[in-house]
């Protein structure tokens, strides 16, 4: 521990100014024998690093401070630190205001109830293993505060039981970011609000240059987005997807990608959208729940490839009750519905009163296994689609018309 010769530094020049008191770095177990221990001692600026090993503790909470908590990497690269909870708590608990000068980077976080736990604070997190979570997931955002910016992360084999969100969780009016970053075969196990990999329920998620794939939930296997949080209070959850693959995902209600749902909004661009399944919406859909209230739910999906998705409905995408859904410059080939619309099915009788468009996309290749082997519209006069500049091309039903 540095701190004291730096002290002792500042006490020497007391005759001639101010003493100060420098950053340290405290040692896991060298200076301190625990973690916990480790961030008691600690003040802003210090950086706790941890040596090589499995540390069996749980609950560790930063109060406040702008510290880094960081474990130790092998030669290769690969981390070499392990915090398990044993299922005694969460991992992390992060609830004091911090901000991202607040740094939890190059650990194993797992055996938690919940891995990492945010509530009005905003820390940073990187290159960490983040698995094995359950009740709130791998992390879980709660509340307004700062953004939460979580880089270079796997965060797999987590679940969150009865709140969404398996590998990484928000709610009203959390702000957060993931970048770089691989979730995989999580599970949300919400009959309401889904989100096996990731959740954004009343609140703001960024996700760029990621792959979400292999994970299922109710809403949105891949991703969901609510407009209300659990309180039915409105946060205008939305969702921005840039440069990311979403693959393989299962959405055993609704969405198998992608699902947006109650007010919120959606939008993707630059995506690849395949091989995932839902029991409507394979690849992205919205909605909103009651058709009496009609509050606008957002889809944009731009300069994307949705490809070789499945659904009862809507094998590509499915729209309905209050989507207000703008497809552009998308390919949309290969996907397959058990019913209709194997590219897209969009039910104009619930339809938001406001007119939507698919423009230059090529449609191509789709099958509908009862009708409308590309395009499938349900019957209505609330909802106007503008078709502009497209290619529909080459896409089957049994009956009802390609």
């Amino acid at each position: 521990m540095n701190r004291i010769a730096a002290v002792v530094a500042g006490l020497s020049l007391a005759f001639v100014g101010t003493s100060t008191t420098f950053a340290a770095t405290i040692n896991v177990p060298a200076d301190q024998p625990t973690i916990a221990a480790a961030i008691s001692a600690s003040v802003n600026g210090d950086v706790i690093n941890i040596d090589a090993g499995t540390y069996i503790e749980h609950s560790l909470n930063p109060g406040g401070k702008a510290i880094t908590i960081q474990g130790t990497l092998n030669g290769d690269g690969t981390l070499a630190t392990t915090i398990d909870a044993q299922q005694g708590g969460k991992v992390f608990t992060i609830e004091s205001g911090e901000g991202n000068g607040t740094v939890i980077r190059d650990l194993v976080i797992t055996g938690g109830y919940g891995g990492i736990y945010c509530y009005g604070s905003g820390p940073t997190i990187t290159n960490c293993t983040i698995t094995n979570n359950t009740y709130r997931g791998g992390i879980n955002c709660n509340s307004q505060g700062p953004m939460t910016m979580i880089t270079d992360c796997l965060i797999t084999n987590n679940s969150a039981s009865g709140l969404g969100g398996g590998g990484v969780g928000s709610d009203t009016g959390a702000t957060f970011s993931l970048t770089g970053c691989t979730i995989t075969n999580n599970t949300g196990y919400s009959a309401e609000r889904g989100g096996g990999g990731v959740l954004a329920g009343g609140s703001m998620c960024y996700i760029t240059d990621c792959t979400i794939s292999d994970n299922t939930g109710s809403r949105g296997g891949g991703v969901c987005v609510l407009g209300y949080d659990s309180n039915n209070m409105y946060y205008a959850g939305s969702v921005y997807i840039t440069d990311s693959d979403i693959t393989n995902n299962t959405g055993n209600d609704k969405g198998g990608g992608v699902w947006v749902i109650n007010g919120g909004s959606g939008s993707l661009n630059n995506c690849n959208i395949s091989g995932n399944h839902g029991g409507v919406g394979g690849g992205v859909g919205a909605s909103t729940a009651n058709p009496n209230e009609w509050i606008g739910t957002d889809l944009y999906v731009e300069h994307c490839t949705i490809t070789d998705n499945t659904a009862g409905s809507g094998g590509g995408i499915y729209c309905s009750v209050g989507a207000r859904p703008s497809i552009t410059h998308t390919t949309i080939t290969h996907n397959s519905a058990g019913r209709g619309g194997g590219a897209a099915f969009v039910e104009l009788k619930y339809a938001y009163p406001s007119e939507n468009k698919l423009k230059s996309c090529t449609i191509s290749g789709n099958t509908g296994n009862q009708y409308g082997g590309g395009l499938y519209f349900s019957g209505g006069t609330n909802g106007n689609f503008h078709l502009e500049d497209n290619i529909v091309e080459g896409n089957t039903a049994s009956t009802g018309g390609g």
